[in-house]
């Protein structure tokens, strides 16, 4: 998937054309006893070109009017299928377009996994009996007609199946306030989140019930084991965003398992740039 301008004439008309990308996925049905917690749109970004680098060489982001500018994305509903009268459906005032300009999916010209909080935007497509949710992906400006490609490239599943575009659903148990009290490991929080260097995760808990915390991956592999403080306010935990051999660890979502002695507890962070 292709997005920016490409800085030559595809058609005669338009000497500078411009690349956006639309992505599709099915609505899942909620599992019985739970509900939404939060949901991530993740794409892999492989490519970079700004001001007509050669791709592979230099990988600059991309520059419109010499300014990087954010590649955002847009919720939008284009139906079962995609055509040329879909183009300006993301556009404020377009009546496909749900949102314009949901946020950043990309600010920079790292290789590399990127995330975008879709949480309300997907309750919405359920709210409103929609069975997809979709989405439109662009710059701010379609072209700042220089004749150079100005472009960022994200995989599909016809490039590599891994890197698949994906939303990822995260999802908590319903249950009453009574049942809440029963658990031995309650109000836990994370901040920053996301974060940049450091999160502190905090937690109360019953004195002797925590036996460990961990970051995994989401492939459920650990990471490393974090030690805690006790204090007055409860349990507290630092993570600096690398692993047990001291490495930084890429952006992305991470798991922290605070392991009880009846009950395990996850709270997901993200890291970012």
């Amino acid at each position: 998937m292709g997005v920016g301008d490409s800085g030559e004439s595809l058609v005669a008309s338009d000497p500078n054309s411009i690349i956006r990308s639309y992505v599709s996925f099915e609505l899942p049905q909620l599992p019985v006893g739970y509900e939404l917690d939060s949901v991530y749109i993740r794409l892999y970004q492989f490519y970079s070109v700004g001001d007509g680098n050669i791709f592979g060489i230099q990988e600059p982001y991309p520059l419109f009017y010499g300014e990087e500018l954010p590649c955002i994305m847009d919720h939008i509903d284009y139906g079962d299928m995609l055509d040329i009268s879909d183009w300006t459906i993301g556009d404020a005032g377009d009546p496909g377009t749900l949102q314009s300009d949901i946020g950043c999916i990309s600010d920079n010209g790292d290789d590399g996994y990127r995330y975008l909080d879709i949480t309300q935007y997907l309750l919405d497509d359920y709210n409103n009996d929609r069975y997809q949710t979709q989405y439109r992906i662009r710059f701010e400006v379609d072209t700042d007609w220089d004749s150079l490609t100005d472009a960022l490239g994200f995989l599909t599943s016809f490039d590599d199946f891994e890197h698949d575009p994906m939303i990822m659903l995260f999802y908590k148990s319903i249950s009453s306030i009574d049942d809440d009290i029963n658990e031995e490991i309650y109000n836990i929080s994370a901040y920053p989140n996301p974060f940049i260097n450091s999160t502190t995760i905090s937690f109360t808990a019953r004195q002797g019930q925590v036996r460990e915390i961990g970051v995994y991956n989401l492939k459920g592999q650990l990471l490393r084991t974090l030690g805690f403080s006790v204090s007055d306010l409860g349990f507290s935990a630092e993570w600096d965003g690398r692993d047990k051999s001291g490495y930084d660890m890429s952006n992305g979502i991470y798991l922290i398992r605070i392991e009880g002695k009846d009950v395990n507890v996850i709270r997901k962070v993200m890291k970012i740039r």
